[in-house]
């Protein structure tokens, strides 16, 4: 068995953010809309409602457990409010970026849209509970 890592609360957090809300909630969403739009023979994935948002927060989960259980063979955690604390400010500011950056270079927006703000608003949200709950300290 490999001993456990000591290593600062931010790159714990930094490996947590891009595991647990990126990686992970991506590439189960992309699997998930590839089968629905082979079974309803669309070329496009889904439309803008609801159904994205909940494929998200069943990816993040699945993403925060995967990513949790890591954490917690790897690395010594002293301090998990603050590995979560980091991580959820990370996520935020790289949505945050991304966001800017889409509404800017495709539809030469400056401005955030309300939906796109409350989804991102909401996602950070339930990225900031799903690592309290699982992020734990094991020393």
């Amino acid at each position: 068995m490999k001993d456990k890592k000591q290593s600062k609360s931010f790159f714990i957090a930094i490996n947590y953010c891009l595991s647990a809300g990126l990686i992970i909630p991506n590439i189960f969403y992309i699997l998930i809309s590839i089968v629905i739009s082979t079974l309803i023979n669309k070329n496009n994935y889904f439309p803008i409602n609801i159904v994205p948002l909940a494929i998200w927060v069943v990816g993040a989960w699945l993403g925060s457990i995967y990513a949790a259980n890591y954490l917690k063979k790897t690395y010594i955690i002293d301090n998990s409010n603050k590995i979560t604390n980091f991580a959820t400010v990370y996520y935020f500011f790289f949505f945050l970026i991304f966001h800017a950056l889409y509404q800017n270079i495709l539809f030469h927006k400056i401005i955030f849209t309300l939906a796109g703000t409350l989804m991102l608003i909401g996602q950070t949200v339930v990225f900031y509970i799903l690592g309290k709950i699982y992020i734990k300290n094991n020393k």
